[in-house]
This record gives C-alpha cells, structure tokens and sequence, in this order.
C-alpha cells in the first residue's frame, strides 16, 4: 500500500508508531511500501522491526519463560554491582542512593521472609484476639437476651 494509494485522512490517523508499522507489515506490505507511505526509508522500517520477529518466536519465549529466574537474578547481580561502583556512588545524588537503598532493604526484607510494611505481627494478632473476644461477649449476650425472651414468652403463654 503506497502513500499515492492512500487519502489524506488516513495518513493522519496512522502515525509512525512500532504499532502501525508492524500492523502493515502483518497485512502484507513491504518494507518498501511502509516506508513509502511513512515517507522514511525501507532500511528506516526495517530498523524499527528489527528483532521484534524474534522476540514473537515460540522457542524464544519458551527459553525465557524457562529461565526467567536465572535472567532475573542475573540482570540483578550485575545491577548490585553498578550499585556498589565507588565512580557511580560519587555521581549519585543522595537522593538516588536513598532511593536505592530503599529498593535494596525492602528485597533484602522480602528474602528474608519479613514484613516490607511496619506492620508489627504481634499488634495484628493482639487485635484479632481483642475483636475474638469482643464477639465471644456479644454471643454470649445475644443467647443471654434470647434465653430471657423465651422464659418471657413461656410465662405470657401460661397466662
């Protein structure tokens, strides 16, 4: 689909985005032609596309899924290092390694198995307890009431 072939109104509603060039390209058109109609180059278009076929491919996405742990930890490693750089610490501004620091505390907490909340687990439990009781007492009312009103009824029947 060349840009002669196309009306003024539909050029303005197709920006150049990844999206619609990839949608054009799905439909059949070349590099050539999607370049055209964007007015940049074939080599323009196939750069935007480039490796994005292979991230779409099933043995690629299997291998991820399979390894994601692994690539995760990896990436964080070499992340954790750049972070301890004494050059990159310099440049830091302190609110960036306040930042990090945060970020680094909060995963250390979740590995750990703590909390990443100040939520104390002995006031959760008191608390719980406290509204145990709380219902407990209100039960104990209730049946209190209800037995009171069962003798009454009985009474106003014997009369």
């Amino acid at each position: 689909m060349s840009k002669d072939n196309k009306d003024i109104d539909s050029v303005i509603d197709k920006p150049y985005t990844i999206g619609n060039i990839l949608k054009m390209r799905l439909e059949g058109d070349t590099h050539q032609e999607i370049g055209d109609y964007f007015n940049v180059s074939k080599q323009a278009i196939h750069a935007k596309l480039k490796g994005l076929f292979d991230m779409l491919d099933q043995d690629n996405i299997q291998a991820y899924k399979k390894n994601k742990v692994a690539l995760f930890t990896a990436v964080e490693m070499h992340l954790l290092q750049e972070l301890v750089n004494a050059k990159r610490l310099k440049k830091a501004s302190t609110g960036n390694i306040a930042y990090a620091f945060d970020k680094i505390a909060i995963h250390n907490r979740l590995e750990q198995g703590l909390s990443t909340e100040n939520v104390a687990i002995k006031d959760v439990s008191d608390d719980l307890i406290d509204k145990a009781k709380q219902a407990s007492d209100n039960l104990a009312k209730l049946k209190a009431k209800l037995a009171e009103q069962t003798v009454n009824d009985v009474d106003n029947v014997d009369n």
